[in-house]
């Protein structure tokens, strides 16, 4: 009887112990393909007629990663490559410690803020892309 007890008891701590280690992941489904840059919002110049059509995501919501492809001279979002990215809700944690809070409209636009440092003035950036 005494086994008995040991063992229910032994499984019953193990049960406990055990932690759920699944990275949260952000509700990101509407991201899924590709998104071309149209416009950038903030405190900072871009002369007038500037291309932001050079760069474009490709989202992977399957792999949580993101892939960035810049045609032109100028880097306007990340370098070229592919990110891998977390989060939860409508939040996008890049593994180089980024964030964004990102909002889909319809099924053709998409805005990504940058989650701006509060001890820093004039960072708060704002990405616009399209389909």
């Amino acid at each position: 009887m005494m086994k008995k007890w040991w063992i229910l008891i032994s499984v019953l701590c193990m049960s406990f112990s055990c932690s759920n280690d699944e990275v949260n992941d952000p509700e990101d489904n509407a991201l899924a393909g590709e998104w071309i840059l149209s416009n950038i919002s903030c405190f900072c110049f871009f002369e007038e007629g500037t291309d932001f059509s050079t760069t474009r995501l490709i989202f992977d919501t399957n792999e949580n990663k993101v892939t960035v492809q810049n045609s032109g001279q100028d880097t306007y979002f990340k370098q070229s490559g592919t990110y891998s990215y977390s989060g939860e809700g409508n939040r996008l944690q890049f593994s180089d410690n980024e964030a964004y809070t990102f909002t889909v409209k319809g099924t053709s636009s998409l805005q990504l803020v940058f989650e701006d440092n509060p001890n820093l003035s004039d960072d708060e950036v704002t990405y616009s892309f399209r389909r």
